[in-house]
């Protein structure tokens, strides 16, 4: 055929197909009616179908497990689906006996007040593993706690509570098991931390309960037995400093202070700075305080100008 087809010749008209075939007959000589067509295959046979992509498996449904059947037949009444019916019928789960065994020996150790001595509660959390938790602290506070990390053998978490009542904090201090914990921990000398009185550690607990819950956390308890650290290491540079400062004074001047009544108060901080009371500090620094006022005017003038002097400052408003 050309890229223009023929044209079509007049008064030709095409040829006229063949008449069908006649239907089959039976044996009477009538037609036959035709078969009816297939009907749909029933739900039940839809495993023995040809899955999805060809594959010559079946497909299989995953059977319901007896909690499963009654779940899936509950009855969708809406009336019916409050927060109770639906609390009722997860109850009835298989929860486990090690679960179950779990939470009721949880409860009845609480209702029998079975939850471990003071000492397990709160001493024995000054473990071995430093690297558990730690206190988080104020940037300021963050050497100290490095500092004293190579002696500190802690912090382990509370297995049962993390937290104490003033009641169970003073019965703590009592006991010299748990003293000796906070002092091979912290460096504080067990003498000192038995040496609180009974106002002494009230003050020390409200100090510590930074939230106001009227119980001391772990936490809050490490955080202030560290700053108590601090001051330690703070009031024994002070004694450093003042001790320095008086021994480049003339020898007129060093035995005058030596042969006063000052001096008593003096050696005797002066043996353990560290580990000094409170009322002892106080009075050592209201000492030292008039001794420097009789220093000749170039030695207080170096002195104030130096960084010492804000050290001796921040101190002084620290105890007086």
């Amino acid at each position: 055929m050309g890229l223009i087809p023929r044209r079509k010749k007049k008064g030709k008209l095409p040829p006229t197909p063949p008449p069908p075939p006649p239907p089959p007959m039976d044996a009477q000589g009538d037609p036959m009616v035709p078969p009816p067509p297939p009907q749909n295959l029933p739900n039940e046979d839809f495993d023995s179908l040809v899955p999805i992509g060809g594959g010559q498996g079946t497909v299989t449904t995953p059977e319901l497990g007896e909690y499963d059947h009654d779940w899936s037949n509950k009855n969708k009444d809406p009336a019916e689906e409050d927060l109770e019916s639906l609390w009722s019928a997860r109850k009835a789960a298989n929860i486990g006996s090690e679960g179950l065994d779990g939470m009721y020996g949880h409860i009845d150790r609480i209702a029998k007040g079975d939850r471990g001595s003071l000492i397990n509660r709160f001493s024995d959390r000054f473990g071995t593993e430093l690297d558990r938790e730690i206190i988080v602290m104020r940037k300021e506070q963050q050497q100290v706690v490095r500092d004293i990390a190579p002696k500190v053998e802690l912090i382990e978490k509370p297995k049962d509570t993390d937290h104490l009542t003033l009641d169970e904090f003073i019965h703590s201090m009592d006991e010299p098991a748990f003293i000796q914990k906070v002092s091979d921990a912290t460096g504080i000398s067990t003498e000192m931390l038995s040496s609180f009185e009974e106002d002494e550690l009230i003050d020390f607990f409200q100090t510590a309960d930074v939230d106001d819950s009227g119980t001391m956390e772990f936490e809050e308890f490490a955080a202030a037995i560290t700053r108590l650290k601090q001051a330690n290491d703070d009031f024994a540079r002070l004694f450093s400093i003042v001790d320095t400062l008086l021994g480049n004074q003339s020898s007129k001047f060093i035995e005058s202070f030596t042969e006063s009544d000052a001096y008593d108060l003096y050696k005797k901080v002066g043996t353990d700075p560290h580990h000094a009371p409170e009322d002892e500090r106080r009075d050592f620094f209201a000492l030292i305080n008039e001794v420097l006022g009789d220093l000749p005017a170039s030695e207080i003038e170096s002195f104030t100008q130096s960084e010492d002097f804000e050290h001796y400052k921040t101190m002084g408003e620290a105890l007086q």
